[in-house]
């Protein structure tokens, strides 16, 4: 079989284990409220967990220009692109890893990054308290949701989250309605 068949049949796999695993979850939590537990301890114990520490165990130093690089352009054995196909690109693609590369240098120079490349504490915790009550309110109204509504009607609205995003977006931020986004015009 080859590598790119295979990994598309991976991909749907995992697609297929998080809906499951999300589902799942969800029974759990709607029997776990319907036995009295608040949905708020719920949720707060849930987000507490993010506070445990998984160790990176491969050791390995990631350089950012080469990430990027093998992000748009990914070669299979046989010598095919697959993924992105930068072909005439090519020039503005180096042009965006340098663009990128002085935005890194700008924010290292400007202490928001440390010497390995990546943000710093004090710059974590600023975003982190500011995603934070949005992330559990909306983990708070997703469980919530379940002492009222089964599963499916739950998994349906929550699911379909983004296209409210995207009208919430269209009518308070005016961002433009297009039916079509080309990559390769950049």
């Amino acid at each position: 079989m080859k590598n790119k068949t295979w990994r598309w049949i991976l991909g749907l796999i995992y697609i297929f284990a998080v809906a499951t695993i999300w589902i799942a979850a969800s029974f759990v939590v709607q029997s776990v409220v319907d036995e009295g537990v608040s949905p708020f301890l719920i949720t707060y114990i849930c987000n507490s967990l993010f506070v445990i520490y998984i160790p990176d165990d491969t050791g390995e130093t990631v350089n950012q220009e080469s990430e990027v690089v093998n992000l748009l352009v990914e070669k299979d054995v046989g010598g095919q692109t697959s993924g992105l196909d930068v072909g005439t690109n090519e020039a503005a693609n180096h042009d965006d890893v340098a663009l990128e590369n002085n935005v890194v240098l700008d924010q290292h120079a400007n202490g928001q990054l440390d010497d390995k490349g990546r943000w710093t504490r004090t710059r974590l915790a600023k975003v982190s308290l500011l995603i934070c009550p949005f992330w559990f309110l909306a983990q708070l109204s997703f469980n919530l949701s379940l002492k009222y509504t089964t599963v499916t009607s739950n998994t349906i609205l929550s699911s379909s989250s983004s296209l409210f995003t995207f009208l919430v977006s269209l009518v308070f931020l005016g961002e433009k309605f297009t039916w079509y986004y080309n990559c390769q015009s950049r």
